[in-house]
């Protein structure tokens, strides 16, 4: 159920969106208004239907599931935008595009397996709703930073696309090679660093489970 939640936020929120934000265009909304914007109010309506759904669920990790794909339909669109423009989309826009389907790819995959997308909630939500006694503070909290902020950032993740769209964009080059190589090095770091994480939290609760010591040391 949170993982069909999820996937329909990501996609009825921002066709959605762009219906009320095209006045009842929405196709014309997606191809023709400037990127940025487009963004703009695929984030706002995401983030809303965020907050919606939290509050009538009582669940407010819905934008913890968007965490690693939203930025992967951002970086989709401004690719296919890019694509479809007169200069067309070079290898610049691909690299970029590869290089966020990868790094969401390995967080989505990550978040599924420690059970991100079956359980109710994120248990440090139940130790911050302990600490603010008021409801509606709560939900001010819920909407401020929890929807609206969290999805800023989701949405910062992609902004460096929108190079692509100015004049004089950088063609592709070393030092975009380079920094691309860099980037896929830190991935590798990063999911070798999950599985490690992975291994030593399934000893854990495999010694837990027998009765045994946890085990110690941070690489097992």
């Amino acid at each position: 159920m949170q993982l069909f939640l999820s996937l329909a936020n990501l996609v009825l929120s921002p066709l959605i969106a762009s219906f009320i934000a095209g006045g009842g265009n929405a196709l014309g909304f997606i191809i023709g208004a400037d990127p940025l914007w487009v963004l703009a109010v695929w984030a706002i309506g995401i983030a809303g239907a965020s907050f919606l759904l939290a509050l009538i669920s009582g669940d407010c990790s819905q934008t913890d599931r968007l965490w690693s794909v939203a930025p992967v339909l951002y970086a989709a669109f401004l690719a296919w935008r890019s694509a479809i423009s007169p200069a067309g989309a070079g290898p610049l826009t691909w690299l970029m595009f590869t290089l966020v389907l990868a790094w969401g790819a390995r967080l989505t995959f990550n978040f599924a397996r420690r059970g991100g997308y079956r359980r109710i909630e994120d248990f440090r939500r139940e130790i911050l709703r302990k600490r603010i006694h008021y409801r509606v503070l709560w939900e001010l909290f819920n909407l401020g930073f929890i929807a609206f902020f969290q999805h800023a950032i989701i949405l910062a993740i992609v902004l460096p696309m929108l190079v692509l769209f100015q004049p004089g964009a950088p063609a592709f080059g070393w030092p975009e090679l380079a920094i691309g190589l860099l980037m896929v090095c830190s991935l590798v770091l990063e999911t070798v660093s999950d599985q490690q994480m992975w291994n030593f939290q399934e000893r854990k609760r495999k010694a837990s489970e027998a009765g045994l010591p946890a085990p110690q040391g941070a690489f097992i």
